[in-house]
């Protein structure tokens, strides 16, 4: 589970207060360097500055290859789309990347 606080909502590009968001993924390890990686952005939540509910943000999948460049860095090349409605439009190519500092 992830919990952002103070975060922009592109779309809107408004600020909320706090989101929550529960985040499964599958991966399959094809050797020590490379794995398939798909996240899956069902079960998110956000509370807007102007608004006193939560509202439900809409749900996205991500698909990319991870590369293990180090032990202690790990890239993920990926294509992010909203299942709902599959559109050029509404899909990106992202690259995220994790850092292990100590």
């Amino acid at each position: 589970m992830i919990i952002a606080k103070g975060s922009f909502d592109v779309a809107g590009d408004s600020r909320y207060d706090y989101g929550v968001g529960l985040f499964p993924f599958a991966e399959y390890a094809f050797n020590d360097d490379y794995s398939f990686r798909t996240v899956f952005g069902y079960f998110q939540f956000a509370k807007y500055e102007e608004q006193g509910d939560l509202i439900q943000m809409e749900p996205y999948q991500s698909m990319g290859v991870g590369i293990s460049v180090t032990r202690d860095i790990y890239v993920y090349p990926n294509v992010q789309f909203t299942p709902k409605d599959i559109r050029a439009d509404r899909t990106n190519v992202a690259v995220s990347a994790n850092l292990n500092l100590f």
